[in-house]
């Protein structure tokens, strides 16, 4: 599994992956910040039981899409499927 990567701010939290990171910031209510990594949503869920917080203290969604990082999946998938994905 990912490690869990504590940022030093009090309650922000890295999860995800390393190249797909989702933020977690823990007030009174949560909030994750991240940028359509839906593919690991079961993950985060398990990091966030992991750190004792249950999910449904998460209250707000902040999504952040970055240009260039559907053309990294694509090429992943295609490096994966060793072929040319057609568009």
């Amino acid at each position: 599994m990912e490690d869990i990567n504590r940022l030093p701010l009090p309650e922000f939290y890295q999860l995800g992956t390393q190249d797909f990171p989702v933020y977690l910031s823990m007030g009174d209510d949560g909030m994750i910040i991240e940028g359509g990594t839906g593919a690991f949503f079961p993950l985060i869920v398990n990091q966030i039981k992991e750190l004792g917080i249950a999910p449904e203290r998460i209250k707000y969604l902040a999504l952040t899409p970055h240009p260039s990082r559907p053309h990294r999946r694509r090429a992943a998938l295609e490096k994966n499927c060793g072929r040319t994905l057609e568009k």
